[in-house]
């Protein structure tokens, strides 16, 4: 009965919190029919847990996470996949949640666990790597951070085609890091290859495409090429203004972009001011 009560829960066209309590009902029925530590009965808390997370109460989420890893790492003796997939989920809430020093250390315990179930790696490994690196890149540990991203931009090419999701998350996490050790030539490059996948996968207006020309301009800008920066830090803001209400949740809002924007131009006015001052003072 627990199981037909999730699929339903997970297949039927109900409101969240219908969803929930649904998922609620199946854990209760799992729990009733096999007391103790059961596959089950994990399984009905990784449901319970993600549909909390969807409905934005990871708060809720968390014991849940810490429940389910805890019954699989008594149900599995060493290595198993479902041990992992715990590890990466309440890793995944805890970042969300803001707790990245417990977060960092799930993420190395999973991505650990993943290489030795898969030496060759798989899509696994590199979700891990990418959990792990999100994690470092929140405490400031961009060195650190480096080597993962390269090997899951490596990754990436491996199991993703040229224009994808896939391969964009990757080049990203690269390019942010490179750009945080002021390797802004490296990171430039980058920025400007996931434009270009990004006008190619979105021809017409985009959040993700807006956020990509975002960055290429703040690149310029910190090379201090403002001219170059400008008319992107317009086209982003204008494509940005167009879609907000339309993506509320998107990385980057139309005030961040104006912000840069103006600081650019103020960049660009300044370099023209003392231009002239230099001219008419020889």
């Amino acid at each position: 009965a627990w199981r037909s009560v999730l699929d339903f829960a997970d297949t039927a066209n109900v409101q969240p919190e219908s969803t929930l309590a649904l998922r609620r009902e199946a854990l209760a029925l799992a729990r009733k029919a096999h007391p103790g530590d059961h596959y089950s009965v994990a399984l009905s808390l990784i449901c319970n847990a993600q549909a909390l997370e969807a409905a934005g109460r990871r708060d809720e989420a968390i014991p849940l996470h810490r429940e389910a890893l805890a019954m699989e790492r008594r149900l599995f003796s060493g290595d198993h996949w479902m041990t992992a997939t715990s590890l990466d989920n309440l890793s995944g809430c805890l970042l969300q949640n803001q707790l990245y020093e417990e977060a960092l250390d799930l993420a190395r315990q999973s991505l650990e666990m993943r290489r030795r179930l898969s030496p060759d790696g798989d899509r696994y490994v590199l979700a891990s790597i990418r959990t792990y690196v999100a994690c470092l890149q929140e405490l400031g540990r961009y060195r650190e951070a480096l080597p993962l991203c390269e090997e899951g931009v490596a990754m990436s090419r491996r199991f993703f085609e040229r224009d994808s999701k896939g391969l964009h998350v990757s080049l990203n996490r690269l390019a942010i890091t490179l750009s945080a050790l002021d390797r802004h030539q490296e990171a430039g490059r980058i920025f400007a290859e996931l434009l270009a996948m990004s006008r190619r996968m979105h021809p017409h207006d985009d959040p993700e495409l807006a956020l990509d020309m975002h960055n290429v301009a703040a690149n310029y800008s910190r090379l201090g090429h403002h001219k170059k920066a400008l008319p992107l830090f317009q086209a982003a803001l204008d494509m940005q203004r167009r879609h907000a209400h339309l993506h509320p949740i998107v990385h980057l809002q139309p005030g961040t972009t104006f912000d840069d924007l103006c600081i650019s131009l103020t960049r660009l006015a300044d370099e023209v001011t003392g231009g002239a001052e230099a001219l008419c003072s020889t």
